[in-house]
């Protein structure tokens, strides 16, 4: 029987983001994107490889694909999660999964990671058939995380197709700051609840990351 276990919650729990020091890393080890944020905003591809490719080359461990839309209505989502693989980093993909029974199969022969649902419980009846499906088809992953909404439950019904509920959370008053990248190449970093525009994808993310780290060591002067 095989153990699912998520990558992503294995890279959180490295010094780096588990005991963070006042100063930013070097380079995040994951980094958000945006695949979808409104009606007809998609991510563009060139924008998409050329995230890709800096964090290959900085050092980046992982992409996480979600946003404000849903990154199953990217129609390049799994070619995405493919490439990603390819260059031998992580992937996770965050929905809301009213899409998921267009990509059963694909999803489970994607290489995706982690797959985190978020659900609705007004419409968790047409995420949880092809949820179950994926949970018994796949080989090698995706690990599968039930997300709640606040305020809302759906336990009991996720309960014996899923590997986790809920999302680790890191200590709220570290800080863990990230970067993500918006659908449009638009660079921000989150820190805590805010979120700083620092630039955009065709600049050179590792330089944008560290003149926001020379800001900050200003601001604390």
């Amino acid at each position: 029987m095989l153990i699912y276990t998520d990558k992503f919650n294995e890279i959180y729990k490295q010094p780096e983001y588990s005991k963070p020091t006042e100063e930013l890393i070097d380079f995040p080890l994951v980094l958000d994107l945006e695949l979808k944020h409104d009606r007809g905003e998609f991510m563009r591809p060139q924008i998409f490889y050329e995230v890709l490719n800096q964090a290959r080359e900085f050092g980046t461990k992982g992409l996480n694909l979600g946003g404000m839309g849903d990154p199953m209505a990217h129609r390049n989502v799994i070619n995405f999660i493919r490439n990603i693989r390819r260059e031998k980093l992580y992937v996770s993909l965050t929905t809301p999964g009213h899409l998921l029974y267009l990509a059963v199969d694909s999803i489970c022969n994607s290489g995706l990671n982690t797959l985190n649902v978020v659900v609705n419980p007004q419409r968790y009846r047409a995420v949880k058939s092809p949820l179950e499906v994926i949970y018994k088809k796949r080989k090698f992953g995706p690990f599968i995380r039930i997300l709640q909404r606040e305020g809302e439950s759906v336990s009991g019904e996720f309960d014996e197709i899923s590997d986790e509920f809920e999302m680790p959370k890191p200590d709220p008053m570290a800080s863990w700051r990230k970067m993500m990248i918006a659908w449009d190449g638009k660079v921000f970093i989150e820190h805590f609840v805010n979120q700083n525009f620092i630039g955009n994808v065709e600049e050179n993310l590792y330089e944008l990351w560290h003149l926001e780290k020379a800001q900050l060591v200003r601001n604390k002067e």
